[in-house]
């Protein structure tokens, strides 16, 4: 289409994608006698979950396939002597109804199953010259940090003020995913006035939009800190999913599920159950099946071809393209795509109970961020060369939230998290224990700098690796955060794919990631079905 090379990237995707996306308003897929499910869901980690219970709702067929021994994905959790500890998760963007996550909870009775726990501060900075606790609100934080840069504050106010400005203009995109193409067409050419700011900054970094508004790398760091939620730092993260998630945090509150994140998984479970899907542990999907560019349905290890109208796929892209569908003509291009793409960074992290409560150490923090400099850059590369002291360590200490399910009275766990890149870790089995002990030798004796006497109070202690990550839920190159996110990958993979009848959801498929985010993709996929067969 010559009209594409007149057009910058941004309109180049919306018009292709509002073609794509008639494949999903085609009308419903044929319902056929051999066809146990209107739906197979792989994978029941939160996004998987997720789709289930809204497409059970509605009063389809469903059945989750989920390799492991229970569900949650990235929200589960484990169990070492007496203590408890989140695998990964630990707070969720809003939960109250209004917000994303609230709202989809309550869609699904899901909100009635669980208790939240609101945290009042959004964490503490620490670096080279900084201290500084965030504001568990906007208004909060802009006082936090006119009070610390109080030269700067004309440049807070209005760095926080186009934050509100993008963070409304992408909540105004919410549903083009599933407009139909005129009127995506109609976007196209309405988005320079209707998302001015946000189609200006489209190609923009961090580090970027926070320059044109203060100078100071102190604040810079404070302002930027989150950056470590995403991956890149803010010389690569892209400028308008920082802007527009970390306005929401502060907006939506940040909140914990009460009895771990994996509470919020067990709720999902049941409620497909509830609701008459169907959920099967230790069932590994290894193929996804087509007949004519058609999904077909889902065949397991153990050889079982569970038929279906249509399938969603939580697993990663790579997995999903190189792998289930594996041969698929109809899934050259997107793999082809993908392959060009990059993912994000994984982590590594030690898990800790310890036999004191936080309030020993002096601290009543929940969360924690250490880094050895103001510059994102030089912490980032730190951290990924094992130099904690002088890169980036996350504390999360959950004995301040004061709830009794992670440790016994008197007790308390503590998590410590950076960056890592699969790549670096070795394979042979001696030298990756050597590398993995040196990281978590690394991690506490950095940590020790704010908790003083940490190591002398510790009970048990696990580490995670990037092969871990890998291991336990199939994310390609250990990275839960899916592809990088940086202003070339904004749009990532889309939901709907070339294969008619098969969708896809988790943290690879939108910009963001997370418990909230992740929800809302699984929501997304299942409402693409749902367009489909006319249900409301």
């Amino acid at each position: 289409m010559p009209l594409l090379r007149h057009l910058s990237p941004f309109f180049a995707v919306a018009f292709i994608i509002a073609f794509l996306v008639c494949a999903c308003r085609e009308g419903p897929i044929e319902r056929r006698k051999d066809a146990e499910y209107d739906a197979v869901v792989i994978g029941a980690g939160m996004s998987g979950l997720s789709a289930a219970a809204h497409l059970s709702a509605a009063g389809l067929k469903v059945l989750i396939v989920e390799q492991s021994a229970k569900v949650g994905g990235c929200t589960s959790w484990f169990q070492r002597g007496q203590f408890r500890f989140d695998t990964a998760l630990h707070e969720m963007n809003g939960g109250l109804p209004g917000s994303i996550a609230g709202d989809l909870m309550a869609a699904v009775g899901v909100d009635k199953k669980v208790e939240l726990i609101r945290i009042t501060s959004t964490g503490r900075t620490l670096a080279p010259g900084v201290d500084v606790r965030h504001g568990h609100n906007v208004e909060g934080m802009i006082d936090v940090l006119s009070k610390g840069w109080p030269q700067e504050k004309a440049g807070i106010d209005a760095f926080y003020k186009e934050m509100h400005t993008i963070t409304q203009q992408m909540r105004s995109l919410a549903e083009i995913y599933r407009a139909s193409p005129l009127s995506r067409l109609g976007f196209m050419f309405s988005a320079p006035f209707k998302a001015a700011s946000f189609v200006k900054m489209r190609k923009d970094t961090l580090q970027q939009v926070m320059d044109q508004y203060v100078t100071d790398a102190g604040l810079q760091a404070v302002m930027g800190q989150w950056w470590i939620y995403y991956g890149p730092p803010p010389s690569r993260l892209w400028a308008p999913l920082y802007l527009h998630a970390t306005y929401s945090y502060l907006e939506d509150g940040a909140f914990q599920v009460k009895g771990s994140s994996a509470a919020l998984a067990d709720a999902y479970a049941q409620r497909v159950q509830d609701l008459g899907g169907t959920i099967e542990l230790g069932a590994k999907a290894v193929r996804i099946d087509t007949v004519d560019g058609q999904v077909r349905g889902v065949t397991t290890e153990d050889g079982r071809s569970l038929a279906s109208r249509y399938v969603i796929s939580s697993a990663d892209p790579i997995q999903t393209f190189d792998k289930l569908l594996k041969g698929v003509p109809e899934a050259d291009d997107e793999r082809n795509r993908i392959a060009t793409m990059e993912p994000n960074t994984s982590l590594v992290g030690v898990y800790l109970g310890l036999d004191v409560e936080p309030s020993f150490f002096g601290v009543d923090d929940y969360e924690i961020v250490l880094s050895g400099s103001t510059s994102a850059d030089a912490v980032f590369k730190a951290s990924l060369e094992q130099r904690y002291d002088e890169g980036m360590v996350a504390i999360t200490l959950y004995g301040n939230l004061h709830d009794p399910w992670y440790a016994p009275p008197g007790s308390s766990v503590v998590t410590l998290n950076s960056y890592a890149r699969l790549a670096d870790w070795p394979k042979d089995e001696a030298s990756y224990q050597a590398k993995k002990r040196a990281m978590m030798e690394g991690l506490i004796n950095r940590a020790q700098s704010v908790l003083p006497g940490l190591r002398d109070h510790i009970v048990v202690q696990e580490g995670m690796t990037p092969y871990t990550i890998e291991r336990y839920t199939s994310q390609s190159q250990g990275a839960p955060y899916g592809w990088a996110a940086t202003p070339q990958q904004w749009d990532r993979s889309s939901q709907v794919t070339p294969v008619d009848g098969l969708y896809l959801c988790g943290a690879w498929t939108a910009p963001g990631h997370g418990v909230a985010a992740a929800q809302m993709t699984g929501y997304r996929a299942a409402r693409l079905i749902l367009d489909r067969e006319g249900h409301p």
